[in-house]
């Protein structure tokens, strides 16, 4: 078995699922979107569209022209499907805005959002100077 031209519509659907689900990883750290905005993540219309519209020209017989390149890329969204449904159920029931790792980043930056804007007005800097130490011993004192 050797690669084909056609195998590349597999690789490129693949590669923009992949991207895109690490640009909304991304977007989870920075606080921008939570783990049950599933329809704000680039990643879910990554993998609905191209997949839904191959699976669905080859199941009723729509543009036969492209059937080999449409098989590749519906092969990868029938295999992927189990683990996406799994991965959006046990989003959307999970109690909370987001669960695991993403949550303990939120609460951290929260955290240094607080302390940041509480900290003691007036206060100094903890750098030292010993300028006016220098200046106090005499000239002559050694």
């Amino acid at each position: 078995m050797s690669m084909r031209v056609e195998d590349l519509g597999e690789l490129a659907y693949g590669g923009l699922v992949a991207g895109l689900e690490q640009y909304d990883k991304t977007r989870l750290d920075k606080g921008e979107i939570t783990d049950k905005d599933v329809f704000k993540k680039f990643g879910t219309y990554g993998y609905l569209v191209p997949g839904v519209i191959a699976t669905g020209a080859s199941a009723f017989g729509f543009m036969r022209r492209y059937e080999t390149w449409l098989e590749h890329v519906q092969h990868g969204f029938i295999y992927d499907f189990p683990r996406w449904l799994t991965h959006t159920i046990t989003t959307m029931t999970t109690e909370g805005n987001s669960s695991g790792a993403s949550a303990r980043r939120r609460a951290v930056a929260e955290a240094k959002q607080i302390l940041s804007r509480n900290q003691i007005a007036g206060a100094r800097e903890t750098a030292r100077t010993y300028q006016p130490e220098f200046e106090s011993v005499a000239p002559n004192a050694f």
